[in-house]
């Protein structure tokens, strides 16, 4: 992974019902399997209309989503609602599956959440420099140096990942590229002051 970050995980419940009407953070985590005891059922959890987002940034995983059948490898993402007819696990072709999680709720999240998958399915492709990408690892570094304190900000990090999976899924796969901002901004340079 090209920023450093621990494994960890983290779970949040603040007060205040509008967190439902809008986004809410509910878990956040960079995790290293390697037992194939790992299987999360979407069917058989205590958890109701949350929304799971994960992301291998290493090793592979599976995922079953209505009895089809999916390998997920560096780079591939799921995208999937609870409950509903999925199960995700290490398979046994694998040693290890390492991965990023970024689980949320509400309304908002509801409504985009069955517009990204209606458009593009639960089975996502992001490069790990994606904006996507960069926003859960950026929020776990935050969250191990200063925590989340209360609602609106978990609100604000489950919302601003949400535009930030529509932008790239409908105008970040038009670019060429997925370089850095320091990158872009100096690949810009070059071409409006080549001579």
């Amino acid at each position: 992974m090209t920023k450093k970050i621990d494994y960890n995980a983290y779970g949040f419940r603040f007060k205040g019902d509008y967190q439902y009407n809008v986004a809410g953070l509910s878990a956040i985590g960079f995790e290293l399997i390697q037992s194939s005891s790992y299987r999360w059922h979407g069917l058989h959890r205590g958890e109701k209309d949350v929304y799971i987002f994960q992301y291998t940034t290493r090793g592979y995983g599976a995922i079953s989503i209505d009895e089809k059948n999916y390998q997920l490898a560096k780079d591939d993402a799921f995208f999937v609602r609870v409950p509903s007819n999925h199960c995700y696990y290490l398979p046994n072709h694998s040693s290890e599956w390492e991965f990023v999680y970024f689980t949320i709720y509400g309304e908002e999240v509801s409504r985009l959440f069955n517009r990204i998958v209606s458009t593009h399915g639960n089975i996502l492709k992001f490069p790990i420099n994606s904006e996507p990408i960069t926003h859960i690892i950026e929020t776990l570094q935050k969250i191990d140096a200063v925590g989340i304190k209360h609602g609106y900000e978990s609100s604000s990090c489950a919302y601003t990942f949400m535009m930030k999976c529509l932008e790239y899924l409908e105008y970040g796969l038009q670019k060429s590229n997925n370089y850095p901002l320091p990158t872009i901004k100096a690949i810009n340079f070059i071409e409006n002051h080549y001579q």
